[in-house]
């Protein structure tokens, strides 16, 4: 059986089929414009965030360049006041400021500085290194008073907070830990407890160098 198609009948499909054809492109560009418009929203704030922290990283760069204050005159009570302030900063992060701190004490010691019972500045670095990397963990440092007994010494008053942890216990307090390795009764009880301990740093000066002897 034939069925005649009329010119008018197939124009109208035609016409038909380019409407579809026309919707669907149209759809396709709305679905893509949308998609981009996405896009956009999802990246301007990486972007943003991109933009902020390579500014921040430019910010603390031209920081670091000026990383420790020493003032053109140095003075003992500046001097000792820094020291804390770099001590506090190595401590609470020793691969961050560990150039930094070494720097300074390069800068501010006398190269025969007296450390306890040995000399130089390395042995005044490799104590602030002992004290991190050896003994203790999350140490704070704060300077509670300055005052001076004599023309060229200066005792600054301190106040420093650890946290005792394995590294304590085995290094610090060999005896409250057996062979093995287990705790003793007061080694548990101390493990986690926060130490708070106040103490003083002796500064000699020796106003021909401007540097720190003791």
């Amino acid at each position: 059986m034939n069925h005649h198609v009329t010119p008018e009948v197939q124009q109208a499909i035609i016409a038909e089929a380019l409407k579809k054809k026309i919707r669907r492109r149209e759809d396709v560009r709305i679905a893509q414009t949308r998609y981009r418009e996405k896009q956009m929203k999802v990246e301007k704030p990486i972007k943003d965030a991109i933009a902020e922290l390579k500014s921040e990283i430019k910010h603390l760069k031209t920081k670091s360049k000026d990383s420790f204050r020493i003032p053109i005159t140095p003075t003992t009570w500046a001097v000792a006041s820094e020291y804390v302030r770099q001590f506090s900063r190595y401590v609470a992060s020793p691969k961050a400021f560990g150039a930094i701190a070494s720097n300074f004490l390069h800068e501010m010691l006398d190269p025969d500085v007296l450390v306890g019972s040995l000399f130089g500045v390395e042995a005044a670095l490799e104590n602030w290194k002992l004290f991190t990397s050896y003994f203790f963990e999350d140490v704070r440092m704060e300077l509670k008073g300055m005052k001076m007994p004599t023309f060229k010494t200066l005792v600054a008053s301190t106040t420093t907070s650890v946290y005792i942890t394995n590294k304590t216990l085995r290094n610090a307090f060999p005896h409250l830990v057996d062979d093995s390795g287990k705790l003793s009764p007061l080694a548990t009880r101390l493990l986690g407890e926060k130490l708070v301990m106040k103490g003083s740093i002796l500064f000699g000066w020796d106003s021909t160098t401007d540097k720190v002897i003791i």
